[in-house]
């Protein structure tokens, strides 16, 4: 295993600073916008200094919106944030943290003394103060007229995902979700309209389609359907993407075909995979099934496999038929989309995969040790072919991956010049995933605020 493994990954750009009041902070939709300022920052690589002007009674709410969507947060104590504060951070920077939070008790005097510590010692440019911005809980700016959206699938994480976009009545509204459980959903989410048919959601002429669907049929008819009328897509099926990719970025062309959340849940796996490609990437190896890895951490505490799967299936991470999970389709649908991000080509031959159930009788010992994980190992051959596999190892006591438990994601980038990085997240749930889909979101915002801005530049010449 390698010594030199980096846990924070490749976040090698200047970290986000951030102020805002615990006052500020009340108002939910600027604690969105904070949870969706450090999560957008992470998932392009970036950490977040994040101090806020508190006494404390709020703020394990505030950090628990971070790491309920898998951010590694770091909390230093009051004493620390005005002693000293620029060694800390740098402290908790370089040991990965994904967000460094400095609770600051005291009034604006200490907050100047703090920001200009931190300004000096790690040549951060002025903070962005969340106080001074509107409440908007999306990380983008406000469109002149909020985007129409139409989604596909309401389960676990489509709820979540519908929950955080009714929030944003600013930026976007809800037009039509097809579901199958229509009168469960409308009890639910009472005001918004829910389908059976494509034709019902697609006459709602949405400016942007969200398919959270988990097969093949309806979700690639209605990619397509979306693609051809130049309606940007967001989508965290990976099945879907693994067999259907080339066909759908034809027709999509410049329209985004946004996919974060098909790998990884809120682990920024595609976007680390991305960084790195140009640097000499010869092997990715990580956790990308969360659900496995919950599955194994209860084994491992002496569950059966099938109070388990009912453990998983009650937190959210697991269907009804977790067949994709349990033998090996879903950590292989994403080994080619990770091989495609890394390598430009999807592996060769068919993913090889293992099934737990073989899993367990080979490796009882290392169930019972904790120390079994689902792999997947992405990387080229000496002829340059790009294989891929995804089956259960025991893993050896150092070895970085290990760290994975219940939920979470891990992946380790080796390049060729031996150094490697590695990211670490949740991989599975309702939020975590929603979260990577809002960003998608986000993106799609921004580029359509440019597009406005420089098509104005052009008409006043």
């Amino acid at each position: 295993m390698d010594a030199d493994v980096k846990r924070k990954g490749p976040m090698s750009l200047k970290p986000q600073f951030v102020t805002v009041s615990e006052r500020g902070l009340k108002a939910r939709a600027r604690s969105r916008r904070l949870e969706r300022a450090v999560y957008r920052a992470y998932r392009e690589g970036r950490q977040t200094i994040a101090l806020i002007r508190t006494d404390m009674r709020e703020i394990e709410t505030i950090i628990t919106g971070f790491t309920e969507i898998g951010i590694p947060t770091t909390t230093l104590t009051p004493a620390a944030v005005v002693s000293r504060p620029a060694r800390h951070v740098r402290e908790a920077l370089s040991n990965g943290a994904g967000v460094v939070v400095l609770p600051l008790a005291g009034g604006p005097y200490w907050q100047e003394q703090v920001v200009g510590a931190l300004r000096y010692s790690l040549a951060l440019p002025a903070p962005r103060d969340l106080d001074r911005e509107e409440a908007g809980g999306l990380d983008a700016p406000v469109p002149a007229v909020p985007l129409k959206l139409a989604m596909l699938g309401c389960g676990v994480v489509g709820s979540a995902v519908l929950e955080a976009l009714l929030a944003e009545a600013g930026h976007v509204t809800v037009s039509a979700v097809m579901a199958r459980d229509l009168e469960r959903h409308r009890a639910r989410f009472p005001g918004v309209q829910f389908v059976h048919e494509l034709d019902e959601l697609f006459a709602t002429s949405p400016d942007v389609f969200i398919d959270l669907g988990s097969r093949e049929a309806p979700s690639l008819e209605a990619m397509r359907r979306a693609l051809r009328a130049g309606v940007p897509v967001i989508t965290a099926n990976k099945q879907v993407l693994a067999a259907h990719y080339d066909e759908l970025k034809g027709l999509a062309g410049e329209t985004p075909l946004a996919h974060s959340a098909a790998v990884g849940g809120s682990t920024p796996v595609l976007e680390c995979v991305r960084h790195l490609a140009g640097e000499g990437l010869v092997e990715i190896r990580g956790v990308v099934n969360g659900t496995v890895n919950f599955v194994l951490s209860r084994l491992a505490a002496g569950a059966s496999l099938e109070d388990a799967l009912a453990a998983a299936r009650k937190a959210g991470l697991a269907e009804a038929d977790p067949s994709d999970d349990l033998d090996g389709h879903d950590a292989a649908a994403k080994a080619s989309l990770i091989a495609r991000a890394a390598f430009g080509r999807t592996p060769q031959e068919p993913v090889l995969r293992e099934r737990l159930a073989e899993a367990l009788d080979r490796h009882q010992a290392a169930v019972a040790e904790g120390r079994l994980r689902q792999i997947t190992q992405v990387a080229p051959d000496a002829d340059g072919v790009v294989r891929a596999r995804a089956e259960f190892v025991a893993l050896e006591a150092d070895d970085p991956l290990l760290r994975c438990r219940d939920a979470q994601n891990g992946l380790v980038l080796r390049l060729r010049d031996g150094r490697s990085h590695a990211v670490f997240g949740l991989g599975a749930g309702g939020r975590p995933t929603a979260a990577a889909v809002l960003a998608d979101l986000e993106d799609i915002l921004h580029a359509r605020v440019r597009s406005a801005v420089s098509d104005r530049a052009v008409a006043n010449g």
